[in-house]
């Protein structure tokens, strides 16, 4: 069976006077249809620039897609037309963008905005489309959804312009959604109303998403996989399980340990990252955490890891995997769960 999307050996870049920026560095994962992925990182570490890939909306120059294939349904999204593609954005894929306030056009009220989309893809008339985007603003929560409709982006509150931007996104059903930060800048109690938005239509519309995010905290409850990105590559993939309850990496331990736990019984602080990600304009030649990693070995310096499977689906790049490191990652796994 034919995933609803693969991503094989993806690559871009930046070119800019100072050199080539390798934001994305040969990655590659599959969606099934209705399956929720969650892709976290650090800023920087390339997560958004493969949301935007994969929507074919990174401007040119300086940003090049330099190698690889996007195969949405079988077909290669890069191999498309603008014309082509045009009719894949917002019909097939849907995307909610990291700030719903500048994504917005705040001259046009809000119900044109979501109808734009609605008549330009399924060609119905402007009362159809009406009709569309009231229910599409009832299913997301949209409080009086007719005096909604002739709003405008000023008028609602971080929440709703959210909310907004989800039924933007949805109104013509697509198989697949992006959601990229969509709970950036709302307080905790509105980001968990949305991320209960986001998993209720999934499950009445069987839509597949992508969430990018650098909060591991908000993942756990919405999606089934999870893959960790670092500096332009993918680290560790796994389920759910496999990232929170047996982590292999020591970036994803990182992550992990600087965010706070409810189930603690006792006071912890927050344990950061130290360091920061690499240039990317001269990636390492070896591991790229390993400057941050103090279980690095001097084989981290040399060459870049290879991913080591530790079971069916749960895969990580890092030195510490092989046979040869078992005493010094035993070591560093006690130390990591203290």
């Amino acid at each position: 069976m034919t995933a609803l999307l693969e991503v094989k050996d993806l690559r871009v870049s930046f070119f800019i006077p100072a050199g080539e920026v390798q934001a994305v560095r040969g990655i590659s994962f599959t969606l099934e249809k209705g399956e929720s992925l969650a892709i976290v990182g650090e800023s920087g570490c390339g997560k958004s620039v493969t949301a935007q890939s994969i929507m074919r909306l990174l401007q040119s120059p300086p940003a090049k897609i330099v190698g690889g294939s996007i195969l949405f349904q079988g077909k290669d999204l890069l191999k498309l037309s603008e014309r082509e593609m045009e009719k894949v954005r917002g019909n097939e894929i849907g995307m909610i963008f990291q700030d719903p306030m500048t994504s917005l056009n705040p001259t046009m009220k809000i119900g044109k905005q979501i109808a734009e989309g609605v008549r330009l893809h399924l060609k119905v008339s402007s009362e159809d489309a009406k009709k569309r985007v009231l229910e599409m603003e009832n299913l997301v929560g949209l409080p009086h959804p007719e005096r909604r409709y002739n709003q405008y982006p000023h008028e609602f509150s971080g929440g709703m312009r959210q909310r907004t931007m989800i039924a933007m996104s949805l109104a013509c059903e697509p198989k697949l959604v992006i959601a990229d930060e969509p709970t950036t800048a709302l307080d905790v109690t509105i980001q968990a109303q949305i991320l209960e938005l986001m998993k209720d239509i999934q499950k009445r519309l069987d839509t597949a998403i992508i969430l990018i995010t650098h909060d591991l905290g908000i993942v756990a409850d919405l999606c089934h996989r999870v893959l960790v990105m670092y500096a332009g590559k993918i680290i560790e993939s796994g389920s759910i399980d496999d990232i929170f309850y047996n982590p292999q990496h020591p970036y994803t331990w990182g992550l992990l340990k600087s965010v706070p736990s409810i189930h603690s019984q006792e006071k912890q602080r927050l344990v950061p990252i130290p360091g920061q990600p690499p240039d990317l304009i001269k990636p390492p030649v070896g591991c790229a955490f390993m400057p941050r990693c103090k279980y690095a070995m001097k084989v981290c310096v040399e060459h870049d890891p290879a991913d080591f499977q530790i079971n069916d689906g749960h895969k990580a790049a890092c030195w510490l995997l092989h046979p040869a490191a078992a005493a010094i990652k035993e070591a560093a796994e006690l130390e990591a769960r203290a």
